[in-house]
């Protein structure tokens, strides 16, 4: 892809009656940037799924078993009906983890009967930058021993 980017693409630019462009901006266009903007929204979508103040991590299998890890730890960002149907439901991931086969048009039924049976259990975040951004602020490190997210700072004051 890059190749073809740096030496045709430029001569592709006339075609529309502009100037030809150099090959390293074709290249970060075509290449570098829904490179990078998809390991950041892959990212973030991860970070959501995996972190909160009331996920559990565990060190070993021997913590965990399949409610703790698959039900418990998982959360299931609400995004906006448009939004979902757009990421195919990536953010419904409580169902995903509990079986894997749901095909993406089942998971908010499913997703909706697992928060059924298990109210208590099932996480459920309704997306906004402050809800990002408090999360992000409260589960910095996780502390294995007493099973609970802390700041960098709580996890420096422990150490002095």
């Amino acid at each position: 892809h890059v190749a073809v980017c740096w030496l045709a693409a430029p001569h592709w630019s006339t075609l529309a009656g502009g100037p030809p462009l150099p090959g390293w901006a074709i290249v970060g266009a075509v290449v570098v940037l829904p490179w990078w903007i998809f390991h950041v929204m892959f990212s973030v979508v991860t970070f959501l799924h995996h972190t909160h103040p009331r996920v559990p991590w565990f060190r070993t299998k021997s913590e965990s078993n399949y409610f703790a890890g698959q039900v418990r730890a998982t959360v299931h960002v609400q995004l906006p009906r448009w939004v979902e149907l757009l990421l195919h439901n990536i953010t419904v991931h409580g169902a995903h983890h509990v079986d894997p086969r749901i095909p993406f048009r089942h998971l908010p039924g499913a997703q909706r009967r697992l928060k059924a049976s298990f109210t208590d259990d099932v996480i459920v975040e309704q997306w906004s930058l402050k809800a990002f951004v408090t999360t992000t602020r409260a589960c910095q490190l996780y502390d294995y021993d007493a099973h609970r997210w802390r700041t960098f700072r709580d996890a420096s004051r422990l150490h002095m």
